[in-house]
This record gives C-alpha cells, sequence and structure tokens, in this order.
C-alpha cells in the first residue's frame, strides 16, 4: 500500500479537505485583494480632489450573524400585537363556551365531556386519551398565561375552573356559580 499508514479513502479524504481550504483561501485574497483596490482608488481620489470628505465603502452583501436591529415603528408593531394577545384555538374556545355555557364552575371531567361533545360535533374527535391530553394543555394556558379562566378551590380533588369576571375583588367566587 503506502507509507503514511492510511487507507485510500483517508487520503481522498485529506486531498479534498485541503482542496477546499485552497477554495477558501482563494477567496479570501480575492477579497483581500478589492478591499486594496478600493482602498488604493480612495487613497487617488482624495489626492486629486484635496478634499477632507471621507467615501464611504460599497455596502457587501450581507454575511451570516447577528441580525440587523428592529426599526421602532416594527418594534411598536410587535408590543401591541403582544398586549392584545393571539387567536384563541378550537379548543380554548371550547373550553370557554363551555364555562359561560354552564354558568357554574366546572371541574376537568364536566369540561371533558363537554369538548368531547363539541369536537364530535366539529368532526375533529381523535380519542380520549388525546383529548384529555389537550385539554389539560389548554386549561394550562388558559388559566396560568392567559387569565382568561381562574382557579378556584373545590372539595374534592384538584381545581374547578370559573370565569374571571365571577370572582369578587376580594378573591372569592360569587355564591351563583359555585358548585353544588
Amino acid at each position: 500500500m503506502n507509507g503514511t499508514g492510511l487507507t485510500n479513502l483517508e487520503i481522498q479524504d485529506l486531498i479534498n479537505k485541503y482542496k477546499s481550504e485552497l477554495r477558501k483561501l482563494d477567496y479570501q485574497t480575492a477579497d483581500v485583494e478589492a478591499t486594496i483596490a478600493e482602498l488604493e482608488e480612495l487613497l487617488e481620489t482624495d489626492h486629486k480632489r484635496q478634499d477632507t470628505t471621507v467615501t464611504t465603502r460599497k455596502k457587501r452583501k450581507r454575511k451570516p450573524g447577528r441580525p440587523p436591529k428592529i426599526k421602532m415603528e416594527t418594534r411598536e408593531k410587535i408590543t401591541k400585537s403582544r398586549e392584545e394577545g393571539y387567536r384563541l384555538s378550537v379548543w380554548d374556545k371550547f373550553v370557554l363556551d363551555g364555562i359561560k355555557d354552564s354558568g357554574k364552575v366546572l371541574i376537568n371531567t364536566e369540561l371533558l365531556d363537554i369538548v368531547k361533545q363539541k369536537a364530535i360535533k366539529k368532526k375533529i374527535f381523535t380519542n380520549d386519551y388525546l383529548i384529555k391530553e389537550k385539554l389539560n394543555r389548554v386549561l394550562q394556558k388558559l388559566a396560568n398565561r392567559r387569565k382568561n379562566i381562574v382557579k378556584v378551590k373545590y372539595k374534592g380533588r384538584g381545581f374547578a375552573y370559573a370565569l374571571p369576571k365571577w370572582i369578587n375583588p376580594n378573591g372569592s367566587l360569587d355564591k351563583q356559580y359555585e358548585k353544588q
């Protein structure tokens, strides 16, 4: 074979690597030469003009890296849209409508039945396990992040869920919405 102790595949890999490095160096050389030419041209025009104004370098195509800063108008639009929130999903609406329609606080199992019924009507029913999983995510989002519903203490295990307008200023639930 050869005296290096390398296989033919490894030698070919090294050749490819070195050729790639040469191409990179050629590119860098061309880039440096272009910059030198620009600077020399700038120097010549400065001598001819005897002017102290500095001309700017031509803008090159951006390379990967940090994105440019966002303009103020765009930033204001983004903050406004975040304040308004995002559009509710179909599942979010199922839960909110279920609580509104019942007129009282609901526990997880009651909400599961309501959501399942509505999903069957809309023909988006998958299976019980996936609907229960989806309901848990929706309840967490609506109660903890968006504050569209409120967790209320419940005699049994877990929480009951109510609308925020059903809660008194002191933090307790109005009697008319309590679970019986």
